[in-house]
């Protein structure tokens, strides 16, 4: 099934470390349209990303009319969340996002932070996620993304909305599975592209680095990466993460339901 013809904008909601610049990338193959901005967010003229905090829920209806009457088709937000509450009720605007397993996700963060020394500190895990510069840093990090409590302690209730909005969704796909793919680009109308386009882990980027001028500090980072024992993290970390583990393991089972019936994976 693809989109209606009257929902014409899509917004992806990008989980930071999962699969976004790929989605983005097949946009663009797929000759969707973009704003002139930074990996289909939108920009402020100063160059930075527009804070959605500041707009109201009439805001970013404007915001959308502008977009729509601008032709543009494609919108990510990764570094800022909007009202998705008010972008999941416009009769116009689809609302998707991939996830990935949270503890992956996390650690393909520590290696791109540390590898391109965004992170300066120790080659070790806690210490990364004791950095909390950033929301995606933080435990729980979908959560936070879908209930917009960005940083501090979150409550229960926040866990339980950020459990029903991500149901609301109009699409959910799960980074690592085959099949959500095939689902998601019947879904969207589009033809298959599959990329690897922002990969933190991948041999080959090692040596594309080794190509570029004044990269050997990036490349050596990378070669002496060594990720944490799956053991000792899992432990530790599920036990950090049960809120985005409940909401990775519904998409999970949203994925079999929706093949058990052969139709994509739709909120």
């Amino acid at each position: 099934m693809s989109v209606e013809d009257a929902k014409s904008l899509f917004w992806f909601v990008h989980m930071h470390k999962a699969g976004g610049t790929t989605i983005v990338k097949c946009a663009e193959k797929n000759h969707e349209i973009l704003t002139d901005s930074g990996n289909g967010n939108i920009l402020e003229e100063d160059g930075t990303e527009i804070d959605y905090r500041a707009l109201d829920g009439d805001g970013l209806r404007s915001l959308v009319s502008r977009l729509l009457n601008g032709g543009v088709t494609f919108v990510a937000s990764e570094f800022s969340v909007p009202n998705l509450e008010v972008l999941l009720a416009h009769p116009q605007v689809k609302v998707f996002t991939f996830l990935r397993e949270p503890g992956a996700r996390f650690l393909s963060n520590f290696r791109y932070d540390y590898q391109h020394q965004f992170f300066r500190g120790d080659c070790d895990w806690t210490t990364f996620f004791r950095h909390k510069e950033q929301s995606f840093y933080y435990e729980n990090y979908y959560t936070r993304i879908l209930s917009r409590v960005l940083t501090g302690n979150l409550r229960q209730k926040d866990c339980e909305r950020a459990y029903e909005m991500i149901k609301s969704f109009d699409f959910v796909g799960v980074l690592e599975d085959e099949r959500s793919w095939s689902c998601f680009f019947e879904w969207a109308g589009w033809e298959p592209v599959r990329l690897n386009a922002n990969s933190s882990s991948d041999r080959r980027a090692f040596f594309r680095y080794l190509k570029r001028p004044k990269k050997w500090g990036a490349a050596y980072r990378m070669a002496r990466f060594s990720p944490p024992p799956p053991e000792d993290f899992n432990k530790v970390w599920n036990l950090l993460n049960e809120s985005d583990m409940r909401i990775y393991r519904w998409a999970q089972e949203e994925l079999r339901s929706a093949e058990s019936r052969q139709a994509p994976i739709e909120g």
